[in-house]
């Protein structure tokens, strides 16, 4: 009896795991990518650790060595995006200030970037906060602009970074769980890399790219991939003008080959273009696999032509993800900060 009792047990585990397995939709990470860190600034002086990765606007996008996505230009602030302060004449280790950190409401990993001026150059000193910066502005000494630059910087660790043996004791308060390492003293860190299938928008050839992603809109994702909560990615979503700033991130769930990857709407072009089709914001898009186990998906016709016969069936399309491409393929010269 008792024998029979453990095959019982061990069935049951068995059957569970089978059952995770059927409904795991996002696959595990291709890989890791090793980033530069840049130290930016929230809140009453606290450091913030930021990677960069897409901008809506050419010049940003060069100064910065950033991809360029114009998609990003229709997020609105408070509604999709919140404020991120870069200061065009301050010392020179000046970075970043930013409104809002990961898991608050305004989170969502793109900013709208304001553009601050000191006025009284003598009275330059370190930014650390939104609160010093309007202080300052109401005294006169510096004045601040909103830019049409929206830029996408997801913040990977809160706190100061550093040997935790140094003193004074360094302490992180928040590090992205998705994290693999972080080097204190390169200042690197260390992502998951997801293979994607996308399509070139000009040739439409069909080529595997890599992506990263930092942050998603809900807690059930954010869990699923150790992502940044980033409630207003979800925002995206509420006019046919922002919806239109996002694209399509299919995933699969079903039998189906080792190397279905996801595939993405739109492959981001080799070089900067004003009217690329590429976002990193994700409509985070689950697909039913109806089609024989071994076959492949990899371009968006194909994909279309499945949901039309009915080889592929829409589960959801309700959640939101912070997806920027970090490499087109393996043949590609890296952008400065990317793997």
């Amino acid at each position: 009896m008792k024998r029979w009792s453990t095959l019982l047990v061990a069935l049951g585990a068995l059957l569970l795991l089978s059952a995770g397995a059927s409904h795991a939709v996002f696959p595990v990470p291709d890989g890791t990518g090793t980033f530069q860190l840049r130290q930016g600034w929230y809140g009453p002086g606290i450091p913030v650790w930021y990677i960069g990765t897409d901008a809506s606007t050419i010049r940003f996008a060069t100064t910065e060595c950033l991809r360029l996505s114009p998609k990003l230009s229709r997020g609105f602030y408070g509604s999709g995006v919140a404020a991120m302060f870069i200061v065009t004449n301050g010392l020179a280790t000046q970075g970043p200030v930013f409104e809002t950190i990961p898991g608050q409401s305004l989170y969502s990993g793109i900013w709208r970037v304001r553009l601050v001026t000191w006025t009284d150059l003598s009275a330059r000193v370190p930014l650390i906060s939104i609160g010093q910066i309007l202080a300052l502005k109401t005294a006169g000494k510096l004045d601040y602009a909103e830019s049409d630059t929206r830029a996408d910087y997801p913040i990977l660790a809160v706190g100061v970074l550093g040997n935790p043996f140094d003193p004074p004791l360094p302490i992180l308060t928040y590090v992205t769980p998705q994290v693999k390492a972080i080097n204190t003293k390169a200042k690197t860190v260390t992502l998951p890399v997801w293979n994607v299938y996308c399509a070139d928008a000009i040739t439409k050839r069909v080529m595997v790219t890599r992506v990263i992603i930092p942050d998603a809109g809900t807690k059930a994702l954010a869990w699923d991939l150790g992502a940044n909560l980033a409630p207003q990615l979800q925002l995206w979503a509420l006019s046919p003008y922002q919806l239109a700033g996002t694209q399509r991130f299919w995933v699969f769930t079903g039998p189906q080959p080792l190397n279905q990857f996801p595939v993405i709407e739109n492959c981001p072009p080799m070089f900067m273009i004003s009217n690329s089709p590429y976002s990193p914001v994700g409509r985070y898009t689950v697909l039913q696999r109806n089609i024989m186990p071994w076959s492949v998906v990899d371009n968006p016709t194909t994909l279309d032509m499945y949901l039309d016969n009915g080889g592929l069936t829409l589960l959801d399309d309700r959640q939101f993800i912070n997806a920027p491409v970090i490499s087109r393929g393996a043949n590609e010269v890296p952008m400065s900060g990317l793997p």
